[in-house]
């Protein structure tokens, strides 16, 4: 049988890209040690993140991990543009904002659900960056250039809220 490829997904704010792509490689926050970037999550999820273990092998917390999501467009994502108070643990099975109304929990579960990569992902496989327009996409393609990476940048609205 013929196994379909899964795509993967990560965010990141743009104004850490140069930085990444300085040493052509996604490091978990551990890895990283006192490397400055923008972080755009929420600090008290963040906090419960960095002392949640990990129970299978190769082990750790979660800050020992690069996280990948399932969907472009997650329901984290989706908290953070409009300005609320995530409603999750840091490390959750499901989210959602109406827990009498279990009509979406399957598609919240996939859309939360993370792929834990341990301590870095190289660039060399990433297939594009996707960015909201043509104005971020030329700041991406200005990066690639000054640190010659051969990603493309694909302008995806759609993968924005």
């Amino acid at each position: 049988m013929s196994q379909s490829p899964i795509s993967l997904f990560h965010i990141t704010a743009i104004d850490n890209l140069d930085s990444i792509a300085k040493v052509k490689c996604l490091y978990s926050k551990n890895a990283m040690g006192t490397t400055a970037y923008n972080n755009i999550a929420n600090q008290g999820i963040q906090q419960r993140r960095a002392i949640k273990t990990v129970d299978v092998s190769p082990h750790g917390t979660l800050y020992d991990y690069v996280p990948f999501y399932f969907a472009p467009r997650s329901p984290m994502l989706h908290t953070i543009n409009q300005g609320e108070e995530p409603k999750i643990d840091g490390y959750c099975k499901y989210w959602f904002s109406d827990p009498n109304n279990p009509k979406y929990i399957s598609r919240m579960e996939t859309r939360q659900a993370e792929f834990l990569v341990k301590e870095q992902f190289d660039l060399d496989l990433i297939e594009y960056i996707a960015v909201i327009n043509q104005e971020k996409k030329d700041i991406v393609d200005a990066i690639f250039e000054r640190h010659p990476i051969d990603i493309e940048a694909v302008v995806k609205p759609s993968f924005y809220f």
